[in-house]
């Protein structure tokens, strides 16, 4: 049986990481079992949560415990999109990932070229662009 490592509960959330729910969310698509429990960033492989313990393998960040959903399970979480919505989901994500214009991004790029990398990319970035 699958492991899920989370946060727990708080703010009025089931899970207060919205990584932690997405992993979730992806594990119950897939038809898995799994149980739930909280633990420390710490403890956890790459320092982060989520992360999951299936069979004797550690996995750790949503976009890795995804690939190995669809590796080991064969669960193809995009099977319902057409190309064309798999590409523009494909590309969302990128943009999302990396741009500073959506306030979501965890890298920037400034003015003269200097990287700014990290969740709070956008705000430093900002502060910056400001002064």
């Amino acid at each position: 049986m699958i492991t899920l490592y989370g946060f727990g509960p708080g703010f009025g959330l089931p899970e207060i990481s919205p990584f932690v729910s997405k992993t979730e969310v992806q594990l119950k698509m897939a038809g898995l079992s799994y149980r739930k429990e909280k633990a420390k960033p710490t403890v956890s492989p790459k320092g982060q949560l989520p992360f999951i313990e299936d069979d004797a393998e550690s996995i750790a960040d949503s976009t890795f415990i995804r690939a190995h959903i669809e590796g080991k399970y064969g669960f193809d979480f995009d099977a319902p999109l057409s190309l064309q919505a798999r590409a523009q989901a494909w590309a969302f994500e990128r943009m999302n990932r990396t741009s500073p214009l959506l306030g979501a991004g965890r890298c920037a790029l400034g003015r003269s070229g200097e990287f700014y990398e990290g969740t709070d990319a956008f705000l430093r970035w900002s502060a910056r662009a400001s002064a």
